[in-house]
């Protein structure tokens, strides 16, 4: 049935500022409150945050280059207006829907098309969006910042973004028709991940009351002050990244140098490190993240969970992973990587269709078993957790075989299939079919449903059971429709949650360096890592 708000106008208030400015003397403070909106906004988006472009405009990923800023902290808000009231608002109390974007905590922006608000809006919901410091900006930790900060803390200024972000939206939303005690968070990949980081840090507590994880994963974090697993603490992280830079003062006087360094050229020299992981702090997390959902600490709010069905599968078009070049070297290897292991990884993952067993084992492994892990852990603990597994593709996706790979659900979820909005501009045109608009409206009228009640339920569809180690229900998204089934792929599951185990065991982290086809050797003490 078409929403009320399906033929409304739909006004945008865009590039509104939601802190106080962190460039110069402020790199790297925390956000900060800003008050009560006064009508300061744009016509315009503001400036994407400050990211390093892909270059190669064939790559599957490919973006044109956002105008970049460190003065990019805004929001956009999407609104219902009435025709009938002169441009009032048509309601108010209306859901709200906050999307934080994904990029690795690396790239990204509010600004993309493929995130457009619109018609999500439509459905009857207000819909933000904002910006937050990516990489060095984001995730950078330090001595010298630990000891200026009053918690003795530094890192996670990203993540201090996001829950200022949610601040202003209790503080201003009303003024936009919106319901500051029903707020949906949701986002896709490092989305997702951000979406778990808050469902985990006590610091956003009351911020939000249900959250949406399209393809999240669980990667371990640095500490700030002692080695985990593999990694070195961030501040040490962060001073050999200065030292590159040539500032080898840890105190003060190196932070002031640090702050001085123009941010293209502190963009640039960040090439080599991977400031991509937020940090146990102490202050936005007391432990590791995936720790708190295992203890059952995190936030107790309903949650929507899920993954595509083809998630791995650009990893070969990137050439992150390569087709195994025979049988049997391909077995020798996962008996190399694998030790005791390699009989289940091989049963799983077999030797019959060297491609597609390459790149799923990564996919899977990073995507999969990190939303099924969550979703599990959620349940255990008492809440409920929907799971999902997206499996539909346009006709070009298919044909290319790739299906539905990852980002792919976006332009569903936000239900742009009309429009022709596509994550890079290098993906082929939609021309969508019946059975593409029908998964955009089916979609997204699950979103907008448990945005609204907290129980994800649309007329004509089956209705969507919460999962559990018992009943472990999912929703199968495919064919512009949704069937609820039973037991999504419960062998995989079980194989790299043995695997995640065994690298703790050996102290060794998990990140999509290592995982799948493309984890070390069993006898390699370094265990891939990315932070050493």
């Amino acid at each position: 049935m078409p929403s009320k708000y399906s033929m409304t106008e739909i006004h945008c208030t865009k590039g509104i500022p939601y802190t106080k400015s962190c460039v110069g003397e402020a790199r790297w403070h925390y956000a900060e409150d800003v008050g009560l909106w006064t009508g300061e906004s744009s016509t315009d988006f503001g400036k994407a945050p400050m990211q390093l472009s892909v270059t190669d405009k064939t790559s599957f990923f490919y973006k044109p280059p956002y105008l970049i800023s460190e003065d990019c902290l805004t929001l956009n808000v999407w609104t219902p207006v009435s025709s009938e009231r002169a441009g009032a608002l048509s309601d108010t109390g209306l859901p709200v829907m906050v999307w934080i974007y994904g990029g690795g905590l690396l790239v990204g922006s509010s600004s993309d098309p493929v995130y457009d608000g619109a018609e999500l809006a439509r459905k009857g919901v207000v819909v933000v969006s904002f910006n937050y410091r990516l990489g060095v900006f984001g995730y950078f930790s330090h001595p010298a910042l630990t000891e200026e900060s009053p918690h003795q803390a530094s890192g996670n200024y990203g993540t201090s973004d996001q829950i200022q972000a949610l601040r202003w939206v209790k503080n201003n939303i009303e003024r936009f028709g919106g319901d500051p005690g029903n707020v949906t968070i949701f986002g896709e990949s490092a989305g997702a991940l951000s979406v778990s980081h808050l469902l985990a840090s006590p610091l956003s507590k009351g911020l939000f009351h249900k959250a949406i994880m399209q393809s999240a994963y669980l990667p371990p974090m640095p500490e700030l002050k002692k080695s985990h697993l593999n990694m070195l603490p961030a501040e040490e992280y962060g001073v050999r990244f200065a030292h590159q830079l040539g500032i080898r003062d840890e105190g003060i006087d190196g932070l002031n140098a640090l702050r001085k360094i123009p941010a293209e050229q502190l963009l640039h020299a960040s090439a080599d490190f991977e400031f991509d992981k937020a940090i146990v702090d102490g202050l936005y997390f007391d432990k590791q993240v995936y720790e708190t959902f295992e203890q059952g600490r995190q936030h107790s709010l309903p949650v929507i969970a899920g993954f595509n069905s083809n998630e791995g599968s650009y990893f070969p078009l990137i050439g992150m992973v390569d087709t195994p070049i025979s049988k049997e070297q391909y077995i020798e290897d996962i008996k190399a990587k694998y030790g005791d292991l390699a009989e289940a990884y091989l049963s799983v993952y077999p030797s019959t269709d060297l491609h597609r067993s390459a790149y799923r084992s990564v996919g899977e492994g990073l995507y999969g078993w990190g939303t099924e892990r969550l979703a599990k852990l959620i349940a255990k603990s008492g809440g409920n957790a929907y799971f999902y597994c997206f499996d539909h593709a346009p006709a070009w996706a298919e044909e290319k075989g790739i299906g539905a790979v990852h980002t792919l659900d976006l332009t569903y979820s936000f239900n742009n299939v009309k429009h022709n909005t596509k994550f890079s501009p290098t993906w082929p045109d939609m021309d969508a079919r019946d059975s593409d608009l029908c998964m955009g409206e089916t979609l997204s009228d699950f979103w907008v449903s448990f945005a609204t009640t907290g129980i994800p339920q649309v007329a004509g569809q089956d209705q969507w059971q919460p999962y559990s180690d018992t009943d472990q229900y999912y929703m199968a998204f495919t064919n512009g429709s949704a069937e609820l089934k039973v037991q999504l792929m419960p062998e995989v599951f079980a194989l790299h949650e043995k695997i995640v185990q065994s690298r703790q065991e050996h102290d060794l982290d998990w990140t999509y360096k290592n995982i799948g086809i493309l984890a070390p050797s069993v006898n390699n003490s370094d265990g891939g890592s990315s932070r050493s």
